[in-house]
């Protein structure tokens, strides 16, 4: 099997696992923050705090990269 087939199928697999992880995560909750209070379906919490996490890492990785030098 060529390693083009091998890519899909991996990306074919992830796929289907994210959509599982969708549809099992499509209740709304109440999410309190400081002076907000608001509703979002529990998915896009998880992607937003996902997103933010890897952010967060991003910079501390430039800032100590930054002070070695």
């Amino acid at each position: 099997m060529s390693r083009f087939w091998v890519k899909i199928t991996s990306v074919v697999i992830l796929l289907l696992l994210f959509i599982i992880l969708i549809l099992q995560n499509v209740t709304t909750v109440a999410v309190n923050l400081f002076f907000w209070s608001f509703q979002l379906p529990l998915i896009v919490l998880m992607l937003i705090s996902l997103l933010v996490g890897f952010v967060v890492g991003l910079l501390v990785y430039a800032l100590s990269v930054q002070q070695k030098q």
